[in-house]
This record gives structure tokens, C-alpha cells and sequence, in this order.
């Protein structure tokens, strides 16, 4: 088997073709394999506790850091993982998660209303009547990309 890498900028996803002489068992391998890594591609996977939890990405709402902890917020129940914020943004989709300050990230997704607050920060109020806090520094971003939404 030999495997090739071509980069193409006009792609907006990945593209996986297969060549062979003929359809054998080891293709229908290869193309199982593939259909398997797709599927999880959606899903993510955390271990608490000596527990294994799987939920789909697009049922995280937000995340926060707290020292060296991540707290996974979901709708009825949350995770804490000794992760950085920043490896977990690497591996949510980012194009449902936004950075709203230095310790959290939010699914855009769950945003039902962004309004100013004393400090001259905004506020972002999620679905689940939980209210963040967007930094200045993140704000101009997170404009854009709810204007590119629309």
C-alpha cells in the first residue's frame, strides 16, 4: 500500500480516495476503518473518575479553566479535566467554538444574547441562563463571526 498526502486549499474538507485494481477484503477494511474514524470525529471522549464518557461535541456549551483544571459544561452535567483550555479548543470544532476570554469557550450554538455590562466587557447569556463574560480582547472576533453567521 502506498499513501500520499496532497495538499489542495480549495478543499473545505478532507478527501479520501481509494485506488485499487478491484474491491478486496482489505479495501472493505480500509473503507470500514474510515467510515469508523468519520463517525467519531463528532464525538468526544472524556475519562473521570475511572470512568469513560462519550457525548456528541455539539452537546458541549461552554468550558472554563480554573488553575489547572477544565470544567466541560454540558446541559445536565459537567466534567472537570486536568487539560488546558487550549488543548481542548485544538480538538472542538472551530467552527462551533469561540474564545470569549483567557479561561472560556463557548459553542456558539448555546449564545441567545450578547449585552454590554458595567465593566465594558459584554456578556454573552447561553441557553441554560448561564451568563459569561467576553474580554475586550476577544470581543471584536466573536462580532465578526456572529455577523458571518448571519
Amino acid at each position: 500500500m502506498k499513501i500520499f498526502f496532497k495538499e489542495r486549499s480549495n478543499l473545505a474538507q478532507i478527501q479520501v480516495t481509494i485506488e485499487a485494481k478491484e474491491k478486496n477484503i482489505a479495501v472493505s477494511h480500509l473503507l470500514d476503518y474510515l467510515e469508523d474514524y468519520n463517525k467519531t470525529l463528532g464525538i468526544y471522549i472524556v475519562q473521570v473518575d475511572g470512568r469513560i464518557h462519550k457525548f456528541p461535541k455539539s452537546e458541549i456549551i461552554w468550558c472554563e479553566v480554573f488553575g489547572d483544571y477544565t470544567t466541560i459544561h454540558l446541559a445536565s452535567e459537567k466534567f472537570v479535566l486536568r487539560k488546558t483550555l487550549s488543548q481542548l479548543e485544538n480538538e472542538l470544532l472551530e467552527s462551533q467554538f469561540v474564545r470569549v476570554s483567557r479561561n472560556t469557550l463557548v459553542n456558539m450554538n448555546y449564545i441567545m444574547k450578547i449585552e454590554s455590562s458595567f465593566s465594558g466587557n459584554m456578556q454573552a447569556i447561553l441557553s441554560t441562563k448561564v451568563t459569561v463574560n467576553i474580554s475586550r480582547k476577544y470581543w471584536k472576533n466573536i462580532k465578526q463571526r456572529i455577523l458571518d453567521d448571519e
